[in-house]
């Protein structure tokens, strides 16, 4: 018989929250998703925050806050992406020191992305700028590379 394997209560949220925020992404990145995939990923995004709240820093909540506006934007909600995008920037503002550079690049690319979504596109602009230039600040070149890529994709709701 295997052994079984035991987990702290922090090992096991961690555990959670990783698999959790990799089961997201699977879905975000299927061409096409089934309704039950749909509400699977939004359910996998949340928990994965849910396990990070418990465990986490503040760049996993961040983070997490950024994963819930891009599964929302990807869904076109555009209430809550824009909730989870303030939500975002609210923790990059407040915590910009403890942050990576590619964290506050997405926090302006969320924010951009969620305000297009809901047709501010002068202040949606403005955060598509900030974006760009933050992303371009990016100091490790395959960081700056994966935003780049992430930045010039996806659906900008009419303000590309």
């Amino acid at each position: 018989m295997p052994e079984i394997e035991k987990f702290t209560i922090s090992e096991t949220h961690t555990k959670f929250a990783q698999w959790s925020n990799r089961r997201a992404w699977e879905l975000l990145e299927k061409p096409s998703r089934t309704p039950e995939e749909t509400d699977e990923m939004v359910d996998a995004a949340h928990t994965s925050l849910y396990h990070w709240r418990a465990v986490g820093t503040i760049i996993n909540l961040q983070r997490g806050k950024w994963l819930l506006a891009h599964v929302y934007g990807a869904l076109e909600n555009q209430a809550l992406s824009l909730k989870y995008a303030n939500d975002c920037l609210a923790l990059t503002t407040a915590h910009k020191a403890a942050l990576r550079d590619f964290d506050i690049a997405y926090a302006y690319e969320s924010m951009a992305r969620a305000l297009a979504l809901n047709d501010q596109m002068e202040e949606a602009r403005k955060y598509y700028d900030m974006a760009q230039a933050a992303g371009e600040q990016i100091v490790e070149e395959e960081d700056r590379n994966i935003f780049a890529g992430d930045f010039n994709s996806g659906k900008w709701h009419g303000l590309e």
